[in-house]
């Protein structure tokens, strides 16, 4: 490269960006931003400059986050368009490195190879729980199947661990392009859009039409919306855990609805199941996510518990999950003496969970966005009655006051205002109770899902028999 280069975004997608140039030996200069706080300190080594300073200097500039397009207009208005470089550009050094590496390249139809990201996440969420539990269900059915995953990440069951290629924080990119290659011809279901979804998009700049790629959408932040878009063009469908996801991605986005895909995602529970809810005893209230601020808005536990106090509910409410807002929580459950009414459990396997909503009799969800929650179709799935805000999915399961209550995402009030309902009128729970049930029973079976995933597969790839 003749002039030197700058990488426009100095968030969380630098280091991908970095990564991937490294591998090709390419250099850059230095990160621009947006972000005023950031200039003049360092990031990975590199300094972080004023993007008005590209005006002068004699650079390529590379976008390195999801904001493309308002950056091309901002380069088009401080008149430095000309400078912007594009990916496809950077990747034709690809070109050299792919003739280095083993390549075994055959037709779908005769090997059919599936990759599963499940790369970036960095708990145990809806997301890694959904992306090993599809890679089992496409290796049940006669897929070859890998896991992307993090060496940082807990392990999985046996029968999942085996699939799995765990990745370290070193050279992932030159680790990942060169799995990929060998696997080569594969179909990527893209969940976290990070190192897996560009390592992905690089190798098909070499080779179209022996990569699939497949985004998966599970939720409906704006964020992850324009993550899922950076490379579009390069993405043969969507996938998409909600109905309101799958609108939102054709209408705002003016993605080709032919390409865009949702099914409701599989629970595992039993089919004949019969709840023994108690009249008198007190009301038995299950949570089970992250206890954090972003998006769960676990830090307003306390506000919530005080108004079911305020309102004299006889609860018992049960926390499964752990996170920043668990310390904070803890200290005023202690503070509060309410240690026999609210229980801590911190965060307890998959294998527990059946066991854990058996016991009770509603479930609470008061997060700002999902995509479908899993843990609230796997309550239903144990007839307990949602009580939750509105976020994405819950539309689409939950009709308020006919199988649970639903209000408006922030409606602290309204939560505990339909805790005390069912606390008053316990018929509702065998009521409500039943009929969650029952659209879990004939919406989620496992196998319909994976049959769905697989006639994607086959409906979006080229080279797909």
């Amino acid at each position: 490269m003749d002039k030197q280069l700058v990488l426009f975004g100095a968030g969380v997608y630098a280091k991908m960006y970095k990564s991937l140039l490294d591998y090709l030996h390419i250099p850059f200069a230095c990160y621009t931003d947006n972000d005023s706080s950031k200039f003049g300190t360092e990031l990975y080594g590199k300094k972080i400059i004023d993007p008005q300073g590209l005006i002068a200097l004699d650079c390529r500039i590379l976008i390195s986050c999801t904001h493309g397009e308002q950056i091309k207009q901002q380069l088009t208005d401080m008149g430095i368009a000309d400078k912007l470089i594009y990916l496809e550009t950077i990747c034709e050094r690809l070109g050299e490195k792919a003739a280095e590496m083993p390549v075994r390249h055959g037709e779908m139809g005769e090997e059919k190879r599936v990759i599963v990201d499940m790369y970036e996440g960095v708990g145990w969420g809806g997301t890694e729980v959904w992306a090993a539990d599809v890679a089992a269900g496409l290796a049940q059915a006669g897929y070859e199947v890998k896991l992307f995953g993090s060496t940082e990440q807990p392990k999985l069951d046996a029968g999942r661990e085996t699939m799995t290629e765990r990745f370290n924080s070193e050279n992932t990119m030159e680790q990942m392009i060169s799995r990929m290659m060998e696997q080569l011809p594969f179909v990527l279901l893209n969940n976290f859009s990070g190192c897996a979804y560009l390592a992905a998009v690089v190798i098909k700049m070499q080779y179209p039409d022996a990569v699939t790629i497949i985004n998966v959408i599970h939720n409906d932040n704006k964020s992850l919306f324009q993550a899922h878009m950076m490379f579009r063009k390069w993405a043969n469908g969507f996938m998409c855990v909600s109905d309101k996801i799958r609108r939102t991605i054709i209408n705002e986005y003016n993605i080709n609805p032919e390409f865009v895909f949702f099914k409701e995602q599989p629970i595992e529970t039993e089919r004949i199941y019969e709840r023994d809810y108690k009249s008198t005893a007190p009301l038995r209230i299950g949570y089970a996510a992250r206890l954090v601020r972003q998006q769960k808005r676990a830090d307003q536990f306390p506000v919530l518990i005080d108004k079911l106090e305020e309102k004299k509910i006889d609860y018992r409410l049960e926390i499964a999950g752990d996170g920043d807002c668990l310390p904070a929580l803890t200290e005023f459950v202690n503070k509060q003496k309410l240690t026999d009414r609210v229980l801590l459990l911190g965060r307890i396997g998959k294998q527990e969970m059946p066991e854990f909503w058996k016991r009770q009799d509603v479930y609470l969800n008061f997060s700002e966005y999902e995509g479908t929650s899993l843990s609230m179709l796997e309550a239903m799935g144990y007839a307990c009655v949602p009580v939750v805000t509105d976020v994405s999915g819950v539309s689409e399961f939950i009709e308020n006051e006919k199988n649970g209550f639903v209000v408006p995402v922030g409606d602290l009030e309204g939560i505990s205002r339909a805790l005390q309902t069912i606390a008053q009128k316990r018929f509702l729970l065998s009521e409500y109770g039943e009929r969650s049930r029952q659209e879990i029973v004939k919406r989620c079976r496992r196998e319909d899902y994976i049959s769905y995933i697989s006639a994607v597969m086959k409906g979006v790839s080229p080279k797909y028999d």
